[in-house]
């Protein structure tokens, strides 16, 4: 039996079709009548001509001869056998892949430079011009192989056309970045007057030494035991809730005050206490006395 040896990039070939980058050849596209005839009778964009999935880093990260390249080069090679001059008219911002962190491999590893938008400049001022995107960016499908894949959709179009898709693109994003900006200052508006307005609450509601032996109120994050342990430490369940307590003294400098708590207000408007219950790491036990700093502490209505 005669025993075949094949090295990781040819393997990966098989898997994932028959073209390679050296064999992308002059004399193979020059036979074309046409750059659309070469898109298609290459299958440059699949068998459904929806995008096709090309190698850009081989197993064991090698870089060398990515498949990305073979849509740029045949065209390029095309375009040379007509006598004309292939030249990038575009960059691509690939937003087409629509998960950040593919984007930032395929950045990384150089992809960008097969993509984007291309124009043919022919002889007697006529042209033509391509498109090139990345629509999606994933693992190969096989256990044995590490190698990524993108899947790039190739189009023949005038190069007006080329550089209209990419202006449209341009300003559908600035419109998306303009009503976000416009929604976070509406945002951040409305926060300001929430804080403003709770700020005058407190400052029209703060206690003073005259109110010793009133009901006074803070709003905290209230922290609830549940029965579930993580490393041995107990899990809380937060929620908003009121702590309450009975205000007792003032600071000489008036800026502490000293409580004895009662505990927090429940949904009914009662009081409860608990000393596994607590805000800020104080356990909202009834009778336990704290000094806590005077802001944020109101007359309870």
């Amino acid at each position: 039996m005669k025993i075949v040896y094949l090295s990781l990039p040819i393997a990966l070939i098989f898997l994932n079709g028959c073209q390679s980058l050296e064999g992308i050849t002059p004399e193979k596209v020059s036979k074309f009548s046409s750059p659309n005839e070469l898109v298609l009778k290459m299958k440059l964009n699949g068998s459904d001509n929806k995008g096709k999935d090309y190698i850009y880093l081989w197993s064991n990260g090698v870089t060398s001869d990515p498949q990305s390249l073979i849509p740029k080069k045949s065209l390029s090679l095309y375009c040379e056998s007509q006598s004309g001059k292939f030249e990038r008219i575009e960059s691509s911002p690939m937003d087409q892949v629509r998960d950040q962190s593919a984007r930032h491999l395929l950045k990384k590893y150089k992809v960008d430079e097969a993509v984007g938008g291309f124009r043919c400049n022919l002889p007697n001022y006529k042209s033509w011009g391509v498109l090139i995107e990345p629509l999606g960016e994933h693992k190969i499908d096989s256990n044995v192989y590490t190698s990524r894949l993108v899947t790039l959709k190739t189009e023949i179009m005038p190069s007006s056309d080329v550089t209209g898709f990419y202006f449209k693109r341009q300003v559908q994003q600035d419109i998306e970045q303009s009503r976000q900006r416009a929604l976070n200052e509406k945002y951040q508006t409305q926060e300001k007057a929430k804080q403003q307005a709770y700020n005058k609450f407190l400052h029209s509601n703060k206690p003073t030494s005259k109110n010793i032996g009133s009901k006074v109120c803070k709003d905290v994050t209230l922290n609830f035991p549940t029965n579930l342990y993580v490393l041995g430490q107990l899990q809380y369940e937060k929620a908003n809730g009121v702590a309450v307590g009975s205000l007792e003294q003032f600071s000489n400098d008036g800026k502490n005050i000293k409580i004895s708590l009662r505990g927090w207000l429940t949904n009914a408007g009662g009081i409860q206490a608990s000393p596994s219950v607590h805000f800020d790491g104080i356990p909202l036990e009834a009778g336990r006395n704290i000094w806590e700093n005077a802001y944020g502490w109101y007359l309870c209505k």
